[in-house]
Order: C-alpha cells, then structure tokens, then sequence
C-alpha cells in the first residue's frame, strides 16, 4: 500500500508541466518528427516514474500490478483519442479467457496521467499534465468490457477476422496496431490455416475513458 501511495505521490507532483519542461528537468531528447512523438510522452512519463518492466505481458509497476496510461484531453478533460492497451492474441497458442488475459491484467488497475490541450492539434511537448488517479474498473464496467473482448475473440477463433470492424464492442475495439502498414503477422482462417493479417491492438473507447475521467475526478 506504502508503494502505490508513493507511486501516486509522484505522479501527482508532476501536475502543471509542460512535456517540454519534463524532458528538459529529466534531460530526455524530444521527438524530432511527426512519426516518432506519439509515444513520446508516455516513454517521457514512464522514464520519470521509474518503469523499468518492458515486457507486454505485464503490467508497468508488476509489483503493484498498477499499469500506467497516459491520456491526451481537452481544457476540460475531454479526451482526443481512443487509449492502446495491449496487442491482440492471434493465434490458438496464446488466447485465453478473459480473466487470464494480458488485457484484463492491465486493466484491473491503472495509474491514468491526463495531458492537457487546448487543442488536439498543439504540439505534444506543449502539452500540460493534468491530475493523475488510479482507476480500477466497476463491477459494471468490467462486465462490458468481458462481454467486448469475448464477442471479439469470436471474431478471431472462427476465422472470420476480415469481418472484425472497429466498430464491434461498447468500450473495448480493435485497430491495426503497426506504424508501418507493411508489417504483417499470422492469425488462422476458418479452417484453422495460418493466414497473413496486420498485428491488432486492443483500443479503450472514448466513451469510456470520459466516463473514467468524469467519475475519478468529479468533472
């Protein structure tokens, strides 16, 4: 408990920095390009914070199992985007249940950090940090989230992953996950052959990450 106070201290001493002060107070090079600071600030407030496990597999803090996730919002905490969770399991070998899932490792427990904008369109240097929570999901919450990653496992098992839409889950989707387009991975078709696919990610919707945000912070 000491840890995850601490944990959390820390981040909330953070509150009211430019990225840009950050990377300069911690010496952490900037991005130079559009391709490469979309992570940047999460790799920047990972680096501050002290996450040293780099495996997908796990949580951020695994001692704590706190995961940490940066989230890009307006003035008043509405967030720009969806959130990345984790890489979706493609193959028979590593699917498993929901309750046994690196997703649902990840979520039980999350150390969200707020970056302000006025605009979704400011840099990502000038953004401002807001005010970190820990989050762990409702029974409610939970629940949809299972159903969501059920419903696109389906998809997945029966082969009919061409048919996965990122409009398929309430709070949970899927997107294709690699920056570069040409990358590709392996799933199986309906007959349990192997097939080429692009590597997919699981993604929180905003509809949920403003429900988050409202509810934690009381906005």
């Amino acid at each position: 408990m000491q840890q995850l106070l601490n944990l959390c201290k820390k981040a909330r001493s953070l509150r009211g920095y430019k990225l840009s002060q950050l990377a300069n107070l911690h010496q952490v090079g900037r991005p130079v390009g559009n391709n490469t600071s979309k992570g940047w600030s999460g790799q920047l407030i990972e680096q501050v914070l002290g996450v040293k496990n780099n495996s997908l597999a796990l949580p951020d803090f695994p001692d704590l199992g706190v995961e940490l996730k940066t989230i890009p919002v307006s003035l008043d905490y509405k967030p720009y985007e969806t959130t990345y969770v984790t890489t979706v399991p493609l193959l028979p070998q590593y699917m498993t249940s929901f309750e046994d899932s690196v997703l649902w490792l990840k979520l039980r427990c999350v150390l969200w950090v707020p970056l302000i904008a006025k605009t979704k369109s400011i840099s990502v240097q000038e953004r401002i940090i807001g005010e970190p929570f820990i989050w762990q999901p409702s029974n409610q919450e939970k629940e949809i989230i299972k159903q969501d990653f059920d419903e696109i496992m389906e998809f997945i098992v029966t082969g009919r992953i061409d048919n996965l839409s990122a409009s398929v889950g309430q709070y949970l989707h899927v997107r294709p996950k690699a920056l570069d387009s040409y990358k590709k991975t392996y799933t199986v078709d309906y007959e349990s052959n192997k097939i080429i696919t692009s590597p997919k990610g699981f993604y929180l919707r905003t509809v949920l990450t403003k429900q988050i945000l409202k509810r934690s912070l009381e906005i």
